[in-house]
């Protein structure tokens, strides 16, 4: 073999090392890459995994508080509806002892006045029967005895009198008392306006439609389009209309400085100016104004200043 042959063959077989050589190292280089990919995927995929299951437990978490406030608020209206009968038939016994004691009073009164006239009828049939003599003697004995028997039973009858009245002046007492707590009761935004579960709570939150901080002045109650809403208190309806935000709303005047609001209605029943008795269905719940979802939200008002109405909610008595 010559030696520009030799050379040639040995430039070649350098030529397809160095190819091959370097055919290596982008295989190298794209396996990297790949295996970079996957783990990268793979981490991604595994935080997105942790993320939602620490959501999951979250709102497990929450779901488990908002179910344990609602069974609370359910065992505290029963505990009010059960005061509240119990505020009723005390009322009604004291009605029922007020009027007895009316009733027996008339008939000590009835009494008296048939004692007396039928004493008179004694004293004037007796003098008619005698002489004038025994009508003479008589009539000084006859006088001082019916006299004394009169004062006697006059005396009597008013000491009985007096006792009635007194007992009947301090049943008044105890019945205006009762029926004053009542009406004063009746007047303090404490009853839930629907049933449902509190979906946001008084104070500071991301808005929803907006996502910024903002202050939420009330509690957004869960519900179903067309639940019916009830007045917290008994009152006057300030306001009855539709506003951009709040939808159909409701303001209610309840007379001791409280006021209420319902807003994002879907029905109004009531209008301004109208007198309403707690209990009673003002409106149907609704997503109208600014709202994601059907929802009920409701303001308390003391004085003319905002305040959290879980501090006067029934359960938080």
């Amino acid at each position: 073999m010559d030696e520009h042959l030799k050379n040639t063959i040995l430039k070649a077989f350098a030529s397809f090392k160095k190819n091959n050589k370097d055919s290596f190292k982008i295989k190298i280089s794209y396996l990297l890459i790949f295996i970079f990919l996957i783990s990268g995927s793979f981490i991604a995929t595994y935080s997105s995994y942790a993320k939602a299951k620490a959501k999951l437990i979250e709102n497990s978490e929450y779901i488990n508080q908002l179910e344990g406030e609602n069974e609370t608020l359910e065992n505290e209206t029963k505990s009010l509806e059960s005061e509240n009968q119990v505020y009723k038939n005390n009322l009604n016994d004291l009605e029922e002892k007020t009027n007895e004691l009316e009733s027996k009073l008339s008939e000590l009164q009835n009494t008296r006045k048939s004692i007396e006239e039928t004493l008179d009828k004694i004293n004037n049939g007796t003098s008619s029967s005698l002489s004038d003599a025994q009508t003479s003697c008589y009539s000084d004995s006859k006088e001082n005895s019916s006299s004394e028997g009169i004062l006697a039973l006059s005396s009597k009858l008013m000491l009985i009198e007096s006792s009635l009245e007194n007992e009947e002046s301090a049943y008044t007492g105890v019945l205006g008392n009762a029926e004053y707590t009542l009406a004063a009761s009746s007047k303090v935004p404490d009853l839930w306006p629907v049933y449902g579960i509190v979906t946001s709570e008084y104070g500071y939150r991301a808005d929803p439609v907006y996502g910024c901080s903002a202050f939420h002045q009330g509690i957004d109650i869960d519900t179903i389009t067309g639940d019916p809403v009830i007045a917290s208190a008994s009152g006057k309806v300030k306001k009855a209309e539709y506003n951009p935000s709040y939808g159909y709303i409701i303001e209610i005047s309840h007379g001791n400085g409280y006021s209420s609001v319902y807003a994002h209605n879907s029905e109004l029943l009531v209008e301004a100016g109208d007198e309403v008795v707690q209990g009673d269905v003002v409106a149907y719940a609704g997503a109208t104004g600014k709202a994601t979802g059907s929802h009920l939200h409701f303001e308390i008002h003391l004085n003319g200043n905002l305040i959290n109405p879980r501090d006067v909610l029934s359960w938080h008595k």
